[in-house]
């Protein structure tokens, strides 16, 4: 059986010419060349991770089954899948690291939500993360992003911004994340789909009782897209609509 592979590179709203063409089949035949390689160097990245319990999320909420090679599905292809969800795991966590961000899964007791944007490259927030909480009955949203493209001296310079938002809002977003069904979502989706290009949505949610993230790859158009829309345009991060995907 041949497993049908479909290659997505995201371009935004610019023209698809034979120039783009040659590059997208160029990088197609440079990962099919790769994937040798690639096997190698995650063991030997794996072998170099020293503390999972610095780790942002349940390794089992990346883990997928996408089979980009057609590889058997046996014990070794899910070992080789494990191994990728711990290297996203530990670069997602680095870069939460970064912005001072605390592990919302783990020990956390505050009812919190946060959107996670990475891989957001066109402009100088990189990577974002907008989180909204209920801290003993008052309703904070902090947003943070890294100043990493147009910052001239302040490159590197992570922003951290922190508002009271009205009880009112907040209800209004806890009746958003009811009439989503957010509880039951899946973390990945369950695709052949490989994404060579684009940006990251993760989504998490925390109360007293319950824990979930939501991992998509150009979220804006899957099931957390409106609620991380939601929390952008509550943090007042002026980013172009056309380069929201």
């Amino acid at each position: 059986m041949v497993n049908r592979i479909i290659f997505i590179i995201t371009l935004g709203n610019s023209a698809f010419n034979m120039r783009m063409l040659k590059v997208i089949t160029l990088q197609i035949e440079i990962i099919l060349a790769c994937s040798t390689v690639y096997a190698q160097n995650t063991e030997k990245s794996m072998n170099n991770i020293i503390d999972t319990s610095m780790f942002f999320y349940p390794s089992k909420y990346l883990l997928d089954t996408i089979n980009m090679f057609g590889h058997k599905k046996d014990n070794e292809f899910y070992k080789i899948r494990e191994k990728d969800a711990t290297l996203k795991n530990s670069w997602y966590s680095e870069q939460l690291i970064k912005l001072n961000e605390p592990k919302l899964y783990n020990e956390y007791y505050y009812e919190s939500y946060r959107f996670t944007w990475f891989g957001y490259l066109k402009t100088s927030h990189n990577p974002i993360s907008i989180r909204i909480e209920n801290q003993n009955g008052n309703i904070f949203l902090i947003t943070k992003y890294i100043c990493s493209k147009g910052c001239s001296k302040n490159k590197g310079l992570i922003v951290n911004d922190t508002v009271n938002i009205e009880k009112k809002e907040w209800e209004n977003f806890k009746a958003r994340i009811d009439s989503m069904n957010f509880w039951n979502i899946p973390p990945i989706e369950k695709t052949e789909i490989v994404i060579m290009d684009g940006s990251t949505w993760i989504f998490e949610g925390k109360n007293d009782k319950l824990y979930n993230m939501v991992h998509r790859s150009c979220g804006k158009k899957k099931e957390i897209g409106e609620i991380c829309l939601y929390l952008l345009k509550l943090s007042n991060l002026k980013i172009k609509n056309k380069d929201i995907y």
